[in-house]
């Protein structure tokens, strides 16, 4: 299972409570001093292991994959 690089548009309202990129962008600076970048359309781009990092959560493993050689 591959993760977005940011957290998506909903990851940051379920996290902040919040619907608006001021006022998530205002949260994020507050609880975990992360500056938040904004992109061309308005919205918030937040690093997921940023905030993974600054929230103390746990990034999940990755899942290990089966290599096939061509040896015969």
């Amino acid at each position: 299972m591959n993760e977005p690089i940011t957290l998506t548009r909903e990851e940051l309202e379920d996290i902040t409570g919040l619907k608006q990129a001021a006022a998530q962008e205002r949260w994020f600076r507050l609880h975990y001093g992360i500056q938040a970048e904004r992109r061309a359309d308005g919205s918030l781009s937040v690093p997921r292991r940023l905030y993974y990092q600054k929230a103390g959560i746990q990034q999940p493993k990755a899942e290990p994959q089966l290599r096939f050689s061509n040896a015969s």
